[in-house]
């Protein structure tokens, strides 16, 4: 299993699968047990604590789950219609960012679940977004692209690689951009309106 830890009361909330299905929990910070979340299909995500300490966690199932930090009863769920196997991220703005295996880059409202508006590519999106000070949001897919959008959902710009990308990109104080691939490179580029040439690590 996978946990992160909430700074303000030092809560761990961690995920644990079993067959046929999956749990979120949260964990007091003395170990005991402070509530769990029965899903219908493993967790594989490490759970998201957001600005106001909601946990935000998604799963096979296809369910992007929103959940009180404190009791763990449900706020809203976002249903995708596919897996969802990677973490969420929270924008500036505090939308939530996550992806799925329905092509697609979601951004939904933290406190209701409304989808704001989508995002599509050509296959599954297995990596954590990353955001930037800026908002903009940075993702990998199996379709071997690294794409940038903005808040609003619109390209900024993408860069096909040789292989899947399969996990989420770091994003460095100068703007540049690292990622890997299955092509078996570590690519590093300078974000500005559009990437440099990239540079293979």
């Amino acid at each position: 299993s996978t946990h992160c830890i909430s700074s303000a009361a030092s809560d761990v909330y961690k995920r644990q699968n079993s067959n046929p299905s999956g749990r979120i929990l949260a964990i007091n910070p003395d170990g005991s047990p402070k509530w769990s979340v029965d899903t219908t299909d493993w967790v594989d995500a490490t759970p998201l604590i957001g600005s106001d300490g909601t946990v935000y966690v998604g799963s096979w199932n296809g369910i992007m789950y929103a959940l009180d930090g404190q009791t763990g009863d449900i706020k809203w769920t976002v249903e995708t219609g596919a897996f969802i196997v990677a973490s969420a991220a929270q924008g500036p703005d505090g939308t939530i960012y996550f992806g799925a295996g329905d092509f697609l880059l979601h951004a939904v409202d933290p406190t209701t679940g409304a989808e704001k508006w989508t995002y599509p590519v050509e296959d599954w999106i297995f990596g954590s977004p990353a955001v930037d000070p800026s908002g903009n949001i940075y993702f990998g897919s199996h379709d071997d692209r690294l794409y940038v959008v903005d808040s609003d959902g619109e390209l900024v710009w993408s860069v096909l690689t040789g292989g899947d990308i399969v996990n989420g990109a770091a994003l460095m104080a100068d703007s540049t951009v690292v990622f890997g691939s299955r092509d078996k490179y570590v690519l590093s580029l300078i974000h500005i309106s559009e990437p440099t040439r990239p540079r293979l690590i």
